[in-house]
């Protein structure tokens, strides 16, 4: 049993650590687009994560159990298994934290943007209004003009 969940914990980390579909980060045009998909999915991988190292600390509990009653090389195939899905679902989760962290450097640099747009159009309101002013006061000379000289 534990054999064919360290198959199927194998081929999921595989996916894992294979897979960018989830966060695209294109490094050439330094870009990385997030959407409400991969966010689900990395909420839904952490979830697995935290389940299969429940289930895994069950089976340690189990195996310890069987200790006083299984035979030694039994346990050597238990434990090395046990080790083995721990081992995997580290690297998984460590996979998982380094998309948490792109994801959230992203969200950093989109802060950085939008404050940067902000202050692009709050200066584009001060130029608008400086020329509506320039022009109403050209406007008002020039009505002074054709009102003292008859034109």
């Amino acid at each position: 049993e534990l054999a064919n969940i360290e198959t199927a914990v194998a081929a999921l980390k595989a996916q894992i650590l294979s897979s960018d579909s989830a966060i695209s980060v294109d490094a050439a045009a330094n870009t990385m687009s997030v959407n409400q998909e991969s966010m689900l999915t990395l909420l839904d991988l952490s979830g697995k994560m935290a389940a299969l190292a429940i289930a895994v600390e069950g089976y340690a509990i189990a195996v310890d159990g069987l200790n006083a009653t299984s035979a030694t090389p039994t346990l050597t195939d238990s434990t090395g298994s046990i080790l083995t899905l721990s081992d995997d679902i580290g690297v998984m989760a460590n996979r998982i934290l380094e998309e948490a962290d792109l994801i959230l450097a992203m969200a950093d640099n989109i802060g950085l943007q939008a404050d940067q747009i902000i202050l692009t159009q709050q200066q584009q309101n001060l130029n608008i209004a400086a020329t509506q002013t320039a022009l109403l006061s050209a406007q008002q000379l020039m009505i002074g003009l054709i009102v003292s000289h008859n034109l």
